[in-house]
């Protein structure tokens, strides 16, 4: 079996939204967050594209958190370390 990571680099290379939507389908066997949209999907007998836009939607809040965390993480580490130094 590939690695995670190997198995997504699909995604990563897909020059064509059929590609893209085939390495997608693919992930949905070892992703956790797209195995569960794509069971609420068909459980709720939802088509292929909401289906797809619902992973966008996670994705993409995903993605905002990340950016924000990044965003704290930087603020934390550029904020100056006081030191005391005795007199």
């Amino acid at each position: 079996m590939k690695r995670w990571t190997s198995v997504h680099e699909d995604i990563f290379v897909a020059d064509t939204p059929q590609r893209m939507r085939a390495a997608i389908n693919k992930s949905s066997y070892t992703h956790p967050l797209v195995r569960r949209v794509f069971d609420l999907a068909h459980i709720e007998g939802l088509s292929g594209e909401d289906k797809m836009t619902i992973l966008a939607g996670h994705l993409l809040r995903q993605n905002d958190e990340l950016h924000k965390q990044l965003i704290r993480n930087a603020e934390l580490m550029a904020s100056p370390m006081l030191v005391a130094v005795p007199k």
